[in-house]
């Protein structure tokens, strides 16, 4: 049976829509009378085409004022709302102000989150995790991440990044690693 978010939400439950850009796929979702419903999915191209149709399904649905959730894979600004340069997308997706374009095109508010991160918030809140303390959700996709609950707390917001668990166990990075570089193009792959 699918989750109830209304109590989380509140009065704004049904504006809630919620956007999955992935290296693989990019998703569309809504949550309607407190059920999370699909909307679209579609395979991620381009940024162009791709925001194109997200972007009609997402009117279609899109409700006055809508609360936009958009999970991504990082490295991201989540602060601006700026998709970075995630080696799993296009360079066309790199630099992207997505939640200022998304409110641009609909209103309301839009905010940004690595992918893992909000995994770890949903199973938390939602999931096996939720009365836990503590939480650790691993990814391994078109790429690699982690997010951590720490104490009760998502840890991203301690300017602790997550990825660190699985991309920089000393003191490596995706940009001075073979390693991590080998892997990552690897996952991206399957």
């Amino acid at each position: 049976m699918p989750q109830r978010l209304s109590a989380i939400a509140g009065g704004d439950a049904d504006r809630i829509i919620g956007v999955d850009l992935g290296g693989t796929k990019c998703a569309v979702s809504r949550l309607r009378h407190g059920v999370v419903e699909e909307i679209i999915r579609l395979p991620t191209g381009e940024f162009a085409p791709t925001i194109t149709a997200l972007s009609t399904a997402i009117g279609h649905c899109a409700p006055a004022n809508p609360l936009f959730g958009l999970s991504c894979g990082g490295p991201l600004d989540a602060t601006r709302g700026v998709i970075l340069s995630p080696p799993n997308l296009l360079p066309s997706w790199h630099g992207t102000e997505i939640c200022r374009q998304l409110t641009d095109t609909f209103g309301g508010q839009a905010f940004l989150m690595n992918d893992a991160n909000a995994c770890a918030l949903a199973e938390w809140q939602f999931g096996a995790g939720r009365g836990c303390q503590h939480l650790v959700f691993l990814t391994s996709g078109t790429g690699m991440g982690a997010g951590i609950i720490l104490n009760g707390q998502n840890i991203n917001h301690k300017g602790i990044t997550p990825d660190k668990i699985v991309k920089e166990p000393a003191d490596a990075t995706a940009d001075n690693d073979p390693q991590l570089q080998a892997a990552e193009a690897y996952l991206a792959t399957r």
